[in-house]
């Protein structure tokens, strides 16, 4: 009559094992998604940026070459 309670106690320590495992992996895919998430801000960010200084860039050539034609 030991070998049920054995058993019982075997399943409770695999279901232990289960939940913990499940537990480390839902972490991890919480660290993943939040590093892919900062990624992807970092990379719009980085994208917003560029596009600025290229717009600015533009519009102080556009400026220059208009007060140049306005002027000569």
């Amino acid at each position: 009559m030991t070998q049920p309670p054995n058993a019982e106690e075997e399943q409770e320590a695999y279901h232990i094992i289960l939940v913990g495992v499940v537990v480390v992996a839902l972490l991890i895919a919480v660290v993943v998604v939040v590093i892919v998430t900062i990624v992807v801000i970092a990379a719009v960010l980085l994208v917003v940026v560029v596009v600025v200084v290229v717009v600015v860039e533009v519009v102080v050539v556009v400026v220059i070459v208009v007060v140049v034609v306005v002027y000569y």
